[in-house]
């Protein structure tokens, strides 16, 4: 890329990691201590850490592999103003007291706001006049949700409890889309270190 185009204005770091999860315990009944402690012992060091591998040390290190072309990003003739950002998606989930997707999961997208909110706070400091943000979408449709959600079509209003998702659908690819949007276009060129989230999620 910086052969080709020699800048970027925007990168999104998207991938993500669920880690180890919690659908294995009983949910027709509360579980007892030795199902409890046997199911988060069984849970490997590596499955644990690879949630905060791809979902925070990736993200670490997309942004540092890409500093200069974002600076170079701000001299281009198509910032128009827009100064070049790192957006990184987290999760609602960072924000909620209960794991719905996992420990690792939640902990992880968690530190990955605190990781960005130092950042952004040192860029300045450092007159880099690099932006950064974070994306916590709620919950959409995917391979990485299904065992949360299940696979059936939530898209539709009244398809989720109102008690999990207040706009009682999922979201859907307009709505991330329309987000990151505004985050890239000269709408959102005064956010910085911005959490968007997309509705609340029953803490």
């Amino acid at each position: 890329m910086e052969r080709e185009v020699g800048f970027v204005n925007a990168v999104v770091a998207n991938s993500g990691a669920t880690g180890p999860n919690l659908y294995g315990l009983p949910k027709d009944r509360k579980p007892t201590l030795d199902e409890v402690q046997k199911y988060l012992w069984d849970t490997t060091r590596d499955q644990f850490n690879e949630a905060f591998e791809v979902n925070t040390t990736a993200c670490f290190y997309t942004f540092v592999a890409f500093m200069k072309l974002l600076a170079k990003g701000n001299e281009s003739s198509v910032s128009k103003g827009v100064k070049s950002q790192l957006i990184v998606t987290s999760s609602i989930g960072s924000f909620a007291r209960k794991p719905g997707m996992g420990f690792a999961y939640a902990a992880s997208k968690a530190a990955t706001n605190l990781m960005m909110k130092q950042l952004t706070t040192m860029l300045a400091e450092w007159r880099l006049d690099i932006r950064a943000n974070v994306f916590c979408p709620g919950i959409y449709p995917s391979d990485m949700s299904a065992g949360f959600i299940g696979k059936k079509d939530l898209t539709q209003e009244g398809t989720v409890d109102p008690d999990i998702c207040p706009a009682t659908r999922t979201g859907t690819p307009e709505d991330a889309g329309g987000t990151l949007l505004y985050m890239v276009s000269r709408a959102g060129a005064y956010c910085s270190k911005f959490e968007i989230t997309h509705f609340v999620l029953a803490c």
